[in-house]
């Protein structure tokens, strides 16, 4: 299933245009197991805070760490056509384990991220090991006197 999100960015206001209400990808790993990775948006967050949620639909614990750490990353396309995988590399940190049957969610703020500062057209994709969510697209509108 394809699914599509559009948001429009801009300092004062976020438009969100909503095809489908998430984007969802269902994928068996190497080893067979059942993971459900989401990206949506937290309506009482700010429509700029995009939520992801992991799904273990498997009958054996899933292990990962937080969203934009070591193999759970966001795969950023920008404007230009450069690709970014987005994430720091923390050694040591504990493994967040979702049981069987469980689900784990965190939640990052788009628009304060770096990645999205010039104006444009993103794609975004959520990958943790080799695993990748459906992309959601990303707009930044040009600012004020930008581009006239």
């Amino acid at each position: 299933m394809q699914t599509r999100m559009l948001v429009a960015m801009s300092s004062l206001a976020c438009v969100l245009f909503v095809f489908s209400i998430k984007s969802v990808c269902a994928q068996k790993d190497h080893r067979g197991r059942g993971v459900v990775l989401e990206m949506g948006f937290h309506l009482s967050g700010g429509v700029t805070t995009t939520a992801f949620s992991l799904t273990n639909e498997d009958r054996e614990p899933f292990r990962t760490t937080p969203v934009c750490t070591n193999y759970n990353r966001l795969v950023i396309v920008g404007p230009d056509g450069k690709r970014v995988e987005r994430f720091s590399w923390k050694d040591g940190i504990p493994p967040v384990v979702v049981e069987p049957g469980g689900m784990r969610s965190w939640s990052l703020n788009l628009a304060e991220m770096p990645e999205f500062k010039e104006s444009g057209t993103y794609r975004v994709t959520w990958k943790v090991g080799e695993l990748e969510s459906d992309e959601i697209i990303v707009i930044r509108p040009a600012a004020k006197g930008e581009g006239e």
